[in-house]
């Protein structure tokens, strides 16, 4: 699987994306779009649901991969606390058994066992199974959890795999069938593979199971296809052996496997991976799978949140997924075989030697840079432990050299299984001879490998079905060989680079030809334009732009994968002189096929070797004049690169279907994907109506068309899609002039960027033009398509609808943004074609829609100055041509294929899937209505046309705002309580403001009396007023507290000690911040440390015994996650100097640290004491913020901030959630338990923080005691 770079778009509007050609699946760009969304869905939906069962496992023996961290180490602590016998295996020992003696100290099992596994090693794999098997008599529970996900680096295994796919799929399948025996002596089993839902982000590609060029994020969701589609099969292939198999999704879970993700991905990923699971919220499915009691027999199922789902169709294929099976159990290795490759000591060649190695391969490296070859060889052997690797003098450019490699390697070996031709010379302008006199680059590409064939052909005629690779190019393709100059040495050496690849390839054809029946097969390969040192002679001042253009090619391993894949793949067994591109094979240009010509190079070729046996040199001289014009040249050929570049992705359409008889209407034919289409269709026959605006530019592409297609059936008709009453006109002459009507392509598009414009009709000028026009003109022509038998619509539509959402409650977005509406319109085509299939059924008229690529047509005119000059070339360079562009289209209307076929999407020819939100039929069905109204409708627009831009302006700035607005809301989790809180006391520090006031208000409402302790009294009694009319209870009460101050901390305990009976929630919620303003309180004490440490600590200890009157009574601290931007000194407990805005970080490690020590100490006596993130809120703590660092704030506030009762719900919940009744010492964030990080978990740290600040407070003997 390969991820060319294929689709360029330029602008703040559009995304550079990457495009897999192997399966049309989504680019990369789009595959993390949907990851966010899953995300979202799987985070802040209903609760995770935990697995409560008091099974026993004692006797049992249970294995768990990957268990020294995340959902792994969970599960084991799980088993263990069950009394079963768990066997940790895992690569890192040193981290596993840490994680082993935390599990043993906190379960008391000392039946927890550590054993060595690397999974991406098979001998790693198969020790481990040796180790288990003479240790233990029987298997329980085999839970396949080790997991390994990258997101760019791509890398591969010791045996020459994949990475992502030997860990988590390779390793794990070897694993089960090596510990089958032990598995079947055991009672009832069971298998739990850890799958994921993202495996509906991509599909496997069953003829490449080692895709070690694929995008390892995308690699991560293939391999969980791989793990569904194992479990399938093993399940099928285990019926009646009473071991059961099944797989599950955990949830999307903060673990170890996103540390790798990359910088600049770190920062929202961070962000993101708050809305995923904790780890044990995720262990709790693999539990459930594990352990229930309510799945005994189940087998073949995978589980979400604990219930059995439906799986995609694309992983219930029986018939893949034997496949699957079958290609896993041979992944191949070359143990006993010999390979030689020319040129390895770098970039493509070095790869290959690689890979060999790992495979097990004896490899002979021929290189002319012995000591460079050294190096690396040294290196290959140390990283795949496979010192079956040897170095070979071989300069190719010397045929002495060549020879004397021959006689040596035949007198050292008795076989050749491959011979790789990888070696390759490139120069720009320097020109220079062989030794043997012969120029150097066809000397070093061409004679070179012809000369060593020859010799080594005894060998490999001895070999049982060697194979021969030769590396070629597409470069071939920019130059002709010249059959009567043979050493072309006053050639320019650019050119001549593109010719040796011609010769490479007419070489291997013939030499396929002439070895026909003896077993050995020879082909050449394009690997792609890769960064390998070839591009090391490029003069200056080339080296600039070519500087850049390395950025895009491949790198020397993904340039390997083809030269490999035809070296070894089991797919081509057999085959010969073919060429391969991106492992598939590739036609061939006419001249390179000339079979007489082949002939006439071999001939020459051989002839030129026996010239130089007898020391005869052609002559050669310099010609420097031609320096300047060959830079010219060289410019030149790597434009037409670029454009053949993009130009290879296309794939044609050849039919040998006629149209003749057959009417077919294109809109929007007068130029373009349109026109082109006009004419193919015309060539096949048909009779064309050329539906256009422009009547003149019509007539011209009418003209021409003809005289192309030599069909003169070709017509004009006036049709403006973006008015009502045009498309009215144009469907009534046609209805009256046409007897038939056999395809309808829907062709016409407007796009703008920021120009905004309405039609007449007052629709935005986009959706009038892309979607409305083609809806109404398809109702009108739909009788005519009916009378017409197997009709078909086609509507053109793009892959760009994926960057976009159709909103059904605004269907004339008037002020929207022009460039974002195009994507709205390719929405809506689609949404139009599905519902017009499903509305079709059963009248013999099919509708499909296409993606045409990206392509250079008129569409583009409208992109504004400068943004057009960067575009212009990305279009020269990358876009398809209009001709290339309507192969989907002409495909949809003519090919027999889609006979029937109806509401598909299709993309080069194939078809694709689509994403869900263009497929739901309800939604579908809405639009189709709406739709209909709007283009029945008279319409009056909102704005008059002058309006609108300044409008538009203003009304797209307000969605902005609020969209923003939103997605910060959707962090909240809102508490819900069912208990009230009639006859219980709450003391809520700081309630006078932000979530102090909103969570007295939450907790008045629920008829709790409420003690409003506050500083300023004048503003608490304000809001006091406020709360007991909207809450209608009377009990709320102001008291005087200023925590900053000892003495009011000690005034304010000592009356609620007389008047108060009871004291059921005290809620530390005040806090103090300053940016850089450092002050101190009365008592001599930084004024942040304070306020937000010290204060609520002295009144803690003060009212400890009231809280232990009351039953149930709870402690709650408002900390913050912002405590892990800071550490507490505990050699500096009073930081009078420091940052005050560094220092509110360090209160907030004091809060949580505080909160374990006393949770710790109040054990046993009924009160609990939780602490709490209440994320970030728009509260007066921001108040001290100075100018001008308060301007951005406001906005960050504002986009970002929650409001004050949406940060009050986590203090609520934990002040009255019964989920909480003897539970403490916890830190809470969204209403879930968060793990903290180790440094505020330190308990030898936090009670010495503890006794220092007993003493800074100065508690006195007589004060009561925690």
């Amino acid at each position: 699987m390969t991820w060319p770079l294929t689709e360029w778009t330029w602008g703040p509007f559009w995304l550079p994306g990457l495009y897999d050609v192997d399966t049309n699946w989504p680019s990369i760009k789009f595959v993390l779009i949907s990851s966010i969304f899953f995300f979202f869905r799987f985070r802040s939906g209903a609760p995770p649901r935990i697995f409560y069962s008091k099974k026993r496992l004692d006797g049992k023996v249970a294995i768990v991969t990957g268990s020294n961290s995340g959902i792994g180490k969970e599960t084991v602590r799980d088993l263990a606390r069950r009394g079963c016998r768990v066997i940790m295996a895992c690569r890192n020992m040193k981290e596993a058994h840490k994680v082993k003696d935390e599990i043993v100290e906190a379960t008391h099992n000392k039946e927890i066992f550590v054993f060595k596994l690397d999974l991406s090693s098979f001998k790693s794999v198969r020790q481990f199974s040796e180790d288990f098997m003479s240790a233990e008599s029987r298997l329980d529970i085999l839970i396949h959890n080790a997991g390994y996900g990258n997101a760019f680096d791509k890398q591969v295994s010791v045996d020459g795999i994949e990475m992502t796919m030997a860990t988590n799929h390779y390793g794990p399948f070897l694993l089960t069938h090596l510990l089958m025996p032990i598995l079947k002596k055991t009672q009832n089993p069971r298998i739990v593979v850890v799958a994921s839902d993202l495996y509906k982000f991509a599909k496997i590609n069953l003829k490449n199971l080692n895709p070690k060029n694929g995008i390892p994020l995308y690699l991560y969701y293939v391999s969980k296809n791989a793990n569904i589609m194992f479990t399938l099969e093993l399940a099928k292939r285990l019926e009646g052996t009473g071991i059961t198999a099944n797989c599950l999704h955990p949830g999307m879970v903060d673990t170890g496997i996103w540390k790798n993700t990359p910088f600049p991905l770190t920062y929202p990923m961070a962000f993101l991976r708050k809305f995923f699971k904790t780890p044990f919220e995720g262990a709790q499915n693999t539990l459930s799978v594990a352990l229930s009691d309510d799945i005994e027999g189940e087998t073949g199922k995978y589980f979400v949140e604990m219930r059995p789902e439906k799986l995609q169709e694309k992983v219930m294929n029986e018939e893949n997924n034997r496949i699957l099976w079958e290609q896993s159990v041979k992944m191949k290795r070359l143990d006993g075989k010999v390979a030689i490759v020319t040129g390895s000591n770098s970039g493509i060649g070095k790869e290959t030697v690689k890979d060999l190695a790992r495979r097990g391969c004896r490899v002979i490296m021929a290189c002319r840079n012995m000591k460079e070859t050294h190096k690396v060889k040294d290196e290959i052997v140390e990283s795949t432990h496979n010192k079956e690797i040897f170095v070979f003098k071989l300069d190719l450019s010397s045929f002495k050299s060549v020879r004397q490699f021959s006689e040596d390697f035949m007198s050292a070996e008795s076989r050749l299984d491959i011979l790789i031709h990888n070696a390759g010379y490139g120069n720009a302008f320097d020109k220079q001879v062989s030794v043997d006199g012969i120029e150097m680059t066809m000397a070093t590409n061409h004679y070179g490998p012809f000369l060593l064939t020859h010799l080594l052909m005894p060998i490999l005629k001895k070999t049982q079905n060697p194979r021969i690779v030769v590396v070629a190019s597409d470069l071939y393709k920019f130059a002709k060989l010249n059959l009567k100059n043979l050493n072309p040495k006053n050639g320019i050496p650019l050119y001549l680079y593109y010719v040796s690849k011609n010769a490479n390839i007419m070489f291997t054809l013939e030499l396929a030809k002439r070895l026909e029946g003896t077993g050995i097969t020879a082909n050449c390969l394009h690997p792609g334009m890769v960064d390998t040192g070839i591009w090391k002679n490029t003069p200056f001042p080339l080296t600039y732009p070519m500087a850049f253009l390395r950025k895009f090619f491949k790198t020397p391993f993904e340039g390997a994968q083809n030269t490999l894949s035809v070296a070894l793949s089991d797919d081509i067994e057999g085959e010969t002189g073919k060429y391969f591109v991106e492992m598939r094979p590739e036609k061939l240009q006419e001249k390179v096929m000339n079979e007489e010509n082949n002939t006439i190079l071999w001939e020459q070729s051989v002839k030129m070797m026996l010239i130089t046996l007898f020391g005869y040199q052609l002559p050669w001289h310099d010609n420097n004049d031609s320096y300047t014009g060959t830079k010219i040249v060289a410019l030149f050929v790597l434009f037409l690169y670029l454009r053949y570049y993009s130009a290879s992705k296309v794939r044609m359409f050849f039919t040998k279907r006629r149209m003749e008889g057959k009417t077919v209407i294109v809109t929007g034919a007068n130029s373009g994907i349109g026109k082109e289409t006009a004419k193919y269709l015309a060539s096949l026959g048909a009779r064309v109506i050329l539906a256009c605006r422009n009547m003149d530019a019509a007539s011209k592409a009418k003209d021409e068309i003809i005289r192309d297609s030599k069909n003169s059936n070709v017509v004009v008709r006036k049709l403006d899609v973006s008015s009502m009453k045009s498309v009215r006109e144009f469907a009534s002459e046609i209805n009256r002039s046409e007897q038939r009507l056999d395809v309808l392509i829907h062709n016409a598009g407007y796009a703008n960027t920021f120009t905004k414009l309405l039609s007449r009709d007052g629709i935005e000028m986009t959706m009038a033009t892309n979607h409305y026009g083609p809806f109404l003109l398809t109702h009108l022509l739909i009788d005519l398509l009916k009378k017409t038998e197997n009709s078909r619509i086609v509507v053109v539509s793009s892959y760009l609808y994926k960057l976009a959402r159709l909103n059904l409650n605004k269907l004339n977005p008037i002020g929207t943004l022009p460039a974002y509406l195009y994507y709205v319109s390719k929405n809506a085509n689609i949404m139009f074609t599905r519902e017009l299939a499903k509305r079709l059924q059963g009248t013999g008229v099919t509708a499909n829609c296409v993606h045409p690529g990206l392509v250079d047509s008129g569409i583009w005119r409208n992109v504004p100055f400068p943004l057009n000059i960067p575009l212009k070339f990305i279009i020269f360079c990358f876009f398809k041509t209009p001709w290339q562009g309507c192969q989907t289209t002409v495909f949809c209307a003519v090919s027999e294929q889609l006979e029937g076929v109806s509401g598909k999407y299709y993309e080069y020819n194939r078809e694709t899937k689509l994403e869900d939100y263009v497929t739901d039929e309800e939604k579908n069905a809405k639009f189709w209505e709406a739709s209909a109204k709007l283009v029945n409708d008279w319409y009056i627009p909102f704005f008059r046309d002058d309006q609108v831009h300044v409008y538009g302006k203003i009304f797209s700035i307000i969605v902005f705002f609020l969209v923003t607005r939103y997605l910060s809301a959707i962090k909240v989790r809102y508490f819900y309580p069912k208990r009230r809180m009639d006859g219980k006391t709450v003391i809520i520090t700081g309630a006078n403001g932000g979530i102090g006031k909103e969570t007295a208000k939450f907790l008045a409402k629920l008829g709790a009396r409420v003690i409003m302790a506050c500083r300023n009294l004048d503003a608490a009694n304000s809001v006091r007023d406020e709360i007991i009319k909207e809450t209608q209870n009377p009990n709320v009460i102001v008291k005087k507290l200023d925590l900053s101050s000892f003495r009011s901390v000690r005034e304010f305990a000592s009356e609620i000690n007389r008047s108060e009976e009871r004291l059921d929630v005290l809620l530390h919620n005040a806090g103090y911040a300053n940016t850089f303003k450092k002050e101190v309180s009365e008592d001599g004490i930084e004024m942040t440390m304070a306020t937000n440490h010290y204060g609520p600590f002295l009144l803690t200890h003060l009212l400890i015994d009231l809280l232990k009157k009351t039953d149930n009574s709870r402690i709650v601290v408002v900390a913050s996650y912002l405590y892990k931007l800071a550490r507490l000194n505990l050699n500096n407990l009073n930081p009078i100097g420091t940052l005050p805005g560094y220092l509110y970080y360090v209160s907030k490690n004091a809060n949580i640290m505080f909160t374990r020590e006393l949770s710790k100490r109040l054990e046993g006596t009924g009160v609990t004491a939780n602490c709490l993130h209440p994320g970030l809120v728009d509260t007066g703590i921001w108040r001290n913020v100075p100018f001008p660092m308060n301007l951005p704030l406001k906005l960050i506030n504002y986009l970002y901030f929650k409001t004050p009762v949406q940060g009050c719900q986590t203090s609520v919940f934990c002040a009255v959630s019964e989920e909480l009744d003897g539970v403490s010492g916890c830190y809470y964030e969204y209403n879930r338990e968060t793990k903290l990080e180790n440094y505020v978990t330190d308990e030898k740290k936090n009670a010495t923080f503890w006794d220092a600040s007993v003493k800074l407070v100065k508690l006195t003997d007589s004060d009561p005691k925690i």
